[in-house]
């Protein structure tokens, strides 16, 4: 997330790979806590391996009820840091594989991996990062605290507060 954060802040750009902007799920780090801590005293358990694990039981996913798309999310950021302005750039496919190839070309010579490469431009390009949290609503009474912007607008805040935004 911190790379996003940054990127607004300090370059006011978010950039989208291809023209489609998949929909994500998030959930904020204190819901999480939550969340497993739930799933571990109440959650349904695993099946045993004789049950061969096909009935889904005991997995949930930890999101939030609502999806995002990458481009919605880059917006929510924009005025969770309060920047005045934010360009939303969409590349083409084609270009964003060539600066993917380029930063992993420039992380081979560095020796350390660089954060924009070909595997963020595959995570870029998926057709979505949804999941439902239908089951830990269900089993665990799971439900978000505050909206999404006023969290990544706590989040923003604790960045600032330790010097990483």
């Amino acid at each position: 997330m911190l790379p996003m954060f940054r990127a607004i802040r300090r370059i006011h750009v978010h950039a989208i790979a291809g023209f489609r902007s998949p929909p994500l799920s998030v959930i904020y780090v204190d819901e999480l806590v939550e969340l497993l801590v739930r799933a571990a005293d109440q959650g349904q358990r695993v099946p045993t391996a004789s049950a061969n694990g096909t009935s889904g039981t005991g997995c949930y996913f930890a999101c939030r009820p609502e999806y995002p798309d990458y481009l919605e999310f880059g917006r929510l950021l924009h005025h969770a840091i309060g920047t005045r302005y934010t360009s939303f750039l969409h590349f083409p496919e084609p270009l964003a594989w060539l600066i993917g190839g380029a930063g992993e070309c420039i992380g081979r010579v560095r020796g350390k991996p660089f954060g924009l490469n070909v595997d963020k431009i595959r995570e870029a390009l998926v057709e979505s990062w949804a999941c439902s949290c239908a089951a830990a609503e269900r089993d665990l009474g799971y439900a978000p605290q505050a909206p999404l912007l006023d969290q990544l607008r706590q989040t923003a805040d604790w960045y600032r507060a330790h010097k990483w935004l």
